[in-house]
């Protein structure tokens, strides 16, 4: 976790949360919905979670509409940010899982009542 790579990892999966969640109200307001068109268009027999939607996405990244790719830098943006503001939280909480695959914000989450200030108002 310490290294660079894990926050990149975490950053990633960060994304991959968020795209998973195209039809919930937080990324609505993160302005993943541009992204539902082509996810509709090139990942349709993708079952979201785990990472497939962002991994699907990202294989048809020189095919995605103009504003769905716009969209994905905003929210990586926002991402590499709850990044900064979340990293000591997942240092102290988070040590033992494995990067990848959504673990390191599964378990920011089971921790929520354990997060800082800024941490939470990063993830909500």
């Amino acid at each position: 976790m310490g290294d660079g790579n894990g926050w990149w990892m975490m950053s990633l999966a960060l994304l991959m949360l968020a795209l998973a969640a195209l039809h919930s109200s937080r990324a609505a307001s993160l302005a993943v919905q541009p992204c539902q068109d082509d996810a509709g268009k090139f990942c349709r027999e993708v079952h979201p979670g785990q990472g497939r939607m962002a991994r699907c996405l990202k294989s048809h990244l020189d095919e995605l509409s103009a504003a769905c790719r716009a969209d994905l830098k905003t929210m990586f943006d926002h991402m590499l940010e709850a990044r900064e503001f979340c990293s000591a939280d997942a240092e102290r909480l988070c040590a033992d899982v494995k990067d990848g695959h959504g673990g390191i914000i599964s378990c920011l989450r089971r921790h929520a009542g354990e997060l800082s200030e800024t941490c939470k108002a990063q993830m909500m």
